[in-house]
């Protein structure tokens, strides 16, 4: 009797979705900042996975870039660089009642989504794409930023300032602390 074909594709689906969901919960429920961080970095790694699923190689690349590197490191040099005293917890915590009503809000947001999604009339086949197609790199690359040449500069300064918003008082600490050091030593 011949073993049944594995679809190798659906185990990695399964996989990347499963890791994706297990991260995220542990991320919005770590009562540790930084391990949530880390686990924030571990969804945005199995998403950039399901992207390479969906045969978008450039979105994952951006994933990976964007979000499991440039973002995820800059929420956890903001947390590391917040004194806080030691036991004490950032978060109130939730009563039962707020726990229990935060969950039927959710599971009433997914049925409702659900629900809608049933109902919406879906075509049988896709509208043809009306979407030039460039021929090379180089003319999608040009067409790409032609269209947001301004919305990139706007980010990178965005991006910048965001992070010498956070580095500067740091060093600007730093040094204060150095030459109060020097003063009463």
């Amino acid at each position: 009797m011949p073993l049944p074909a594995i679809d190798l594709e659906l185990i990695m689906f399964v996989f990347f979705s499963a890791g994706a969901i297990f991260s995220a919960i542990l991320a919005v429920e770590h009562k540790e900042i930084v391990y949530a961080a880390f686990s924030f970095g571990f969804v945005s790694a199995y998403v950039a996975g399901l992207y390479l699923l969906l045969n978008s190689l450039f979105l994952a690349v951006v994933q990976l870039a964007v979000f499991t590197g440039a973002i995820s490191v800059l929420i956890i040099f903001g947390v590391l660089l917040i004194k806080r005293e030691k036991g004490v917890s950032a978060e109130p915590t939730a009563s039962p009642r707020r726990r229990v009503l935060g969950f039927l809000l959710t599971a009433s947001f997914v049925l409702l989504t659900f629900y809608l999604i049933m109902q919406f009339p879906w075509p049988d086949t896709p509208p043809a794409a009306n979407v030039a197609r460039a021929s090379s790199l180089q003319e999608l690359s040009l067409s790409l930023w032609g269209m947001y040449a301004l919305a990139v500069d706007l980010v990178g300064v965005f991006l910048l300032s965001s992070i010498m918003g956070s580095v500067v008082p740091f060093l600007v600490g730093c040094l204060i602390d150095r030459s109060r050091a020097r003063v009463f030593s």
